[in-house]
């Protein structure tokens, strides 16, 4: 079972990251793919990174976070480094 706070949020964070990540890759492999929509797909997504790299995406992140913590009754006192 999980009970490191750490561990829920690297989750979390990543099943963010891999889900915009994964869209791009189903496009990339597309029939239909040329090279200027493959251009403009991973610019897209460069610009979406850029934009979610700020507290107010991270404030939305943390809601989910910290109500599936508390549900699942797991601490997120992660006052150590994490890293």
């Amino acid at each position: 079972m999980m009970k490191k706070g750490t561990f829920v949020v690297f989750l979390f964070l990543f099943q963010d990251i891999l889900t915009k990540i994964n869209i791009l890759s189903t496009q990339l492999q597309s029939k239909k793919a040329t090279l200027g929509n493959s251009v403009n797909l991973i610019n897209g997504i460069v610009k979406t990174f850029e934009t979610d790299r700020c507290s107010d995406k991270f404030k939305i992140i943390w809601k989910d976070i910290k109500e599936f913590a508390d549900n699942l009754d797991i601490s997120l006192d992660i006052s150590k480094s994490i890293f």
